[in-house]
């Protein structure tokens, strides 16, 4: 792509009474502040995105999300391919909703460069359930692979916890991606 792009953005939530008033309509109620930079030139693709939510909610109950802080950083070198690809995502939060399942202490980071990514999570339901995963995944000659090392699931007063790496291998992923492409297509 040779449009060279410069973009620089700032949405903080100073009156969240006629925000609301704006959003209201949609379902959506959001008090925070997002800020991010996108540029472009003939051989990168680089995005920065940072969110402070305070509080945002879709549909009532359908999503809820309260105190969540993300940095997200997505860099794409045109000319690599998937080697030029870089990932990162941390996010921290009090409190994720998604219909009836809420989860609080929520961490997570992704990070990921090429084909391999590194990947930690971390969630509790009150005090009823929580889960830690952290391992490695591949994406790569039309497979998916994952190698998690550490995977601790409490839930109802049972506990799934790795003694030695969990691997798991999609070996036909490229025909997801085939699928999902012909999707947006139509």
């Amino acid at each position: 792509n040779n449009t060279e792009l410069n973009f620089t953005y700032t949405l903080v939530s100073k009156d969240s009474i006629k925000l609301h008033k704006v959003l209201k309509p949609f379902g959506v109620y959001f008090n925070g502040n997002i800020s991010g930079d996108i540029a472009n030139t003939s051989g990168k693709f680089t995005s920065t995105t940072k969110l402070d939510i305070k509080e945002f909610t879709l549909q009532d109950t359908a999503i809820v999300v309260k105190n969540l802080k993300t940095d997200f950083v997505f860099n794409n070198e045109y000319t690599n391919g998937i080697n030029g690809i870089e990932i990162q995502l941390n996010a921290l939060g009090d409190k994720i909703s998604f219909g009836s399942n809420t989860f609080d202490s929520i961490q997570t980071n992704y990070s990921m460069h090429g084909s391999d990514a590194e990947i930690q999570f971390r969630a509790g339901m009150d005090t009823s359930a929580n889960a830690i995963v952290h391992g490695q995944l591949n994406f790569g000659n039309g497979s998916i692979k994952a190698d998690l090392d550490t995977v601790l699931l409490t839930y109802a007063g049972y506990d799934i916890e790795n003694k030695g790496n969990w691997i798991f291998s999609f070996e036909e992923a490229d025909k997801i991606l085939r699928a999902q492409n012909e999707f947006l297509k139509s």
